[in-house]
């Protein structure tokens, strides 16, 4: 998604300066295979009065690292960082930042270098049928192949016992969504607030590509097992017949009812 954030003006660079100056807390990034709620989760969290959201992919850890000091390309992504961040409507008293590209997830080990642990990790994981029977709304086509599915759960897997990580099932956020926000914005060390179960309303993401109508709405249930349509039987059938996908499919059924145990 290309970004759309709006222009940069004398007036809110002044005013967005100091509001820059007081984001003191870890920021937030998002990532994990794509159609999982990586976009979802971006526009909730900016709902939240301490949390400001980029309104879209920055995109900025899927380039190389120009240096190879950790501390040069850290200082070099937070000016451009800063730069999105410039052209925002920071509310006062906002006290962190959060970015949200699923791509995210290739790169945590140089983001972790690079924020010096000083980060935290929100990564997105969904049953893999749902995944690649979902249609774009742009494209009206299959999306997700079955093999980026793989990959990027088996990756994002890979990080669940990370101390800055915390993995969130798609399945969970959905039908169980106050407790899940809770359980993430405790892991943030946010306190929850009232704003967040209407995020519709006090959300500052109200569109993106990944969202059907490109509009933000309330969160509904209706897409988790769509694959059981039976237009989708040839889909499904790609992971269903092929043994590595249900190992890993096997995998995130299993964090689920593991996450969902702890609350």
């Amino acid at each position: 998604m290309k970004d759309k954030s709006k222009k940069i003006n004398l007036r809110r660079i002044l005013i967005n300066i100091p509001r820059i100056n007081n984001l003191d807390q870890d920021p937030i990034l998002i990532g994990g295979c794509g159609r999982t709620g990586t976009s979802l989760m971006s526009a909730i969290l900016d709902a939240h009065p301490d949390i400001i959201s980029y309104p879209a992919e920055t995109n900025i850890f899927e380039s190389d690292r120009k240096f190879r000091s950790p501390r040069l390309n850290s200082f070099r992504n937070k000016v451009r960082f800063y730069r999105f961040l410039i052209r925002q409507d920071i509310p006062k008293g906002c006290r962190r930042w959060c970015e949200k590209t699923p791509s995210n997830i290739d790169a945590l080990d140089h983001i972790f270098k690079e924020f010096r642990n000083q980060v935290k990790i929100v990564l997105m994981i969904r049953d893999g049928r749902d995944v690649i029977t979902s249609l774009h709304p742009l494209s009206k086509g299959y999306y997700i192949s079955l093999k980026r599915w793989i990959i990027d759960t088996s990756l994002t897997l890979q990080y669940s016992s990370h101390e800055n990580v915390l993995i969130v099932p798609y399945e969970s956020l959905t039908v169980h969504f106050e407790a899940t926000m809770k359980k993430i914005l405790d892991f943030l060390g946010n306190s929850f607030d009232d704003k967040v179960k209407e995020y519709t309303k006090f959300s500052g993401v109200q569109s993106h590509d990944a969202f059907h109508g490109n509009k933000l709405t309330g969160i509904s249930t209706g897409s988790v097992e769509r694959w059981r349509q039976d237009r989708h039987k040839e889909r499904v059938a790609l992971l269903t017949e092929s043994p590595e996908a249900m190992d890993v499919l096997e995998r995130v059924e299993q964090y689920r009812k593991d996450f969902e145990q702890d609350d």
